[in-house]
C-alpha cells in the first residue's frame, strides 16, 4: 500500500470518493476508476494474506498486536472501498472488482480484542500538526476522515474503549490493563472448558489487536 500511494498519489481513497460524490461517473474517467478498483483489490488481497499469517502465529500462542484492523463495512478505514451504491453505473468490470474486494475482506477473521481510542477533532488536528513532515497528513484530509468516522462493527470481538485525550503513558497503561484483563478472562474460560472436556488440547487463538 505505501508503494501504491507513492506511485499513484492521485488514486487515494478519499480523493476518488470526493470525485464520485461531486461528478457523474462518466466524467470521472473509466481508466481512472478501473485503476482505483484494481488498487483496492490488491490492497485487500495483501491484507488477507498478512492477517492469515498473523492468525497462524496466534494459533501457536504468539500474542499478535496490530495498530489497525480491517472490517467488512464499506467505507471504513482499512476496509472495503468499492461501494456498489456509487458504482452501479460504472460498468461490469468495476462491479466485479467491488464484489471480489468485499469477498476478500469477508474471509478475514475478526480480532479477539479491539482497543478503540476516542479523540476529539481539534486534538487530532493538533497532534497531526506535530508529526514528522513525511508522516503528516493535510489538515483538510484529517478533518474529513474524522467527520466520516463510524465505529467499526467487529462481530464476536471484545471492545475496549479508551479516552485518547489523556497522556501517552496513561493511555498505554489503560490499554495494557484492559488487554491483560481480557486475557485473564480467556484463561479462566479455557480452564473451564478443559475441565468439562478431557479431549480439549492446546490454547485457543489469542489474536489480540490494538485498533
Amino acid at each position: 500500500a505505501p508503494m501504491l500511494r507513492l506511485l499513484l498519489p492521485r488514486y487515494r481513497t478519499h480523493q476518488i470518493k470526493n470525485e464520485l460524490e461531486k461528478t457523474d461517473h462518466g466524467q470521472l474517467g473509466k481508466l481512472r476508476l478501473l485503476v482505483f478498483g484494481l488498487r483496492s483489490v490488491m490492497v485487500a488481497f495483501n491484507r488477507r494474506r498478512l492477517l492469515a499469517r498473523a492468525l497462524r502465529l496466534a494459533s501457536r500462542g504468539t500474542l499478535v498486536i496490530s495498530d489497525r484492523y480491517p472490517t467488512t463495512t464499506v467505507g471504513l478505514v482499512d476496509s472495503p472501498q468499492l461501494d456498489l451504491a456509487y458504482l452501479n453505473k460504472s460498468g461490469l468490470l468495476i462491479r466485479l472488482l467491488a464484489r471480489l474486494e468485499r469477498k476478500l475482506y469477508q474471509q478475514i477473521p475478526p480480532p479477539d480484542i479491539a482497543v478503540r481510542l476516542h479523540v476529539p477533532l481539534e486534538l487530532v488536528v493538533e497532534r497531526n500538526a506535530t508529526r514528522h513532515q513525511k508522516a503528516r497528513e493535510p489538515e483538510k484530509y484529517v478533518r474529513e476522515r474524522h467527520n466520516r468516522w463510524v465505529a467499526p462493527d467487529f462481530q464476536g470481538t471484545r471492545l475496549l474503549d479508551l479516552n485518547g485525550q489523556q497522556g501517552l503513558m496513561d493511555t498505554l497503561h489503560a490499554a495494557k490493563q484492559g488487554v491483560w484483563n481480557s486475557l485473564q478472562t480467556s484463561g479462566r474460560a479455557l480452564k473451564a472448558s478443559q475441565t468439562q472436556s478431557p479431549y480439549h488440547s492446546g490454547w485457543p487463538s489469542r489474536n489480540t489487536w490494538n485498533h
